[in-house]
């Protein structure tokens, strides 16, 4: 655990598997040392209670070595910067689950592209609208978790099929205010326990 700092290269040695980033500075910059990272294998980044200004392209790919980050999380986290095309280039067939609790832009149409992605939950954060095409996209998704976000419309025909799916594990979503299509209703009098609104 690397408290009030990002871990420098030499500290990243052989056999971590996972970095949890607990209480940056204000306004912190999410960026690699130029120096050459050891041979590495980082799955799991988590970031904890930080206020980050700035995410450098590609920072989550460095700082795991590519194509190895399984489960990017931020946990009480609030952010200029945003997740999108460029933050979290590197990780579209490594990244399997993306958890976001706190007030973080994220682009889900780059979150479209993490092919691998089989869980996302976003939790008071600041999501960009949902694309048509989302979840076809995301094609080993099985749960989906959207909370208290300011999405103000969902893809709901495609939402209804997904959830009807047999790799479908669940569907979250509450404390939203969104238009919300009625199909929607027949699926959570289907099963109650996917579908929560």
């Amino acid at each position: 655990m690397c408290q009030g700092q990002l871990p420098q290269p030499d500290e990243l040695k052989e056999g971590i598997n996972k970095v949890i980033i607990h209480r940056l500075p204000d306004d912190a910059w999410l960026s690699s040392p130029e120096g050459d990272f050891p041979e590495r294998a980082i799955e799991q980044i988590e970031f904890r209670s930080s206020k980050i200004a700035r995410i450098e392209d590609g920072f989550f790919s460095r700082l795991s070595g590519p194509n190895r980050l399984r489960k990017l999380t931020f946990q009480g986290v609030t952010s200029s910067a945003a997740l999108d095309a460029k933050t979290l280039a590197g990780l579209g067939s490594s990244l399997n689950e993306l958890k976001v609790v706190g007030k973080v832009d994220v682009d889900l149409n780059a979150v479209g592209n993490l092919s691998a992605l089989t869980e996302l939950a976003l939790l008071n954060a600041n999501a960009s609208p949902m694309p048509e095409g989302f979840l076809a996209s995301l094609p080993m998704l099985r749960v989906l978790e959207v909370v208290n976000s300011n999405l103000s419309t969902l893809p709901w025909s495609s939402l209804i099929q997904w959830a009807n799916e047999d790799r479908t594990r669940g569907l979250r979503i509450s404390n939203m205010v969104v238009d919300c299509d009625c199909r929607a209703l027949v699926l959570a009098e289907q099963d109650p326990a996917l579908f929560t609104r």
